[in-house]
Formats: C-alpha cells, structure tokens, sequence
C-alpha cells in the first residue's frame, strides 16, 4: 500500500506530482526489506528526486533490494557498479 502511494506522488496521478512525498511513503516499507521500495529509493537517490542526489545512499539501497533478489537492482549494480 505504502509503494503504491508513493507512485501516485511519483508519477502525479490524482494529486500533484511530488517527489518528496513519493520518496516518504517509498522509504517506509523499504525501511521494512521491501525490494521492490528499496529499488524505487535507491533510484530517488541516484537521480535526486525528492532528495539531494547521493550516489552513496543510492548505493547502499541497490544492494538492498539486490539482496533480496530483486533482478533490477542486480542488474544495474552489476552494470554500472
């Protein structure tokens, strides 16, 4: 439910875009190992939206969601990391 919100801020769906509010609602289920959130976080932080860019913090939350074995994050922390 939590992801779901987030995407509505994300993407602006019914209410205005905000990618603030997206990564706050993002960052409460992947606090509690969601991957596909961890993913969606860790994006956030590597592009900076809703946040100062931190290439660090969106590191550190790729491998969290790789380590749950989310192939996305695998992939790219293969790729580029």
């Amino acid at each position: 439910m939590f992801e779901c919100i987030g995407y509505i801020y994300e993407h602006g769906i019914g209410v205005e875009r905000n990618m603030e509010e997206a990564l706050k609602w993002y960052s409460k289920p992947a606090e509690k190992g969601d991957e596909d959130a961890q993913y969606r976080v860790a994006y956030m932080y590597e592009k900076g939206l809703g946040v100062k860019e931190d290439k660090y913090e969106a590191i550190r939350w790729y491998f969290k969601a790789a380590e749950q074995g989310h192939k996305d994050a695998k992939a790219l922390l293969l790729k580029n990391f």
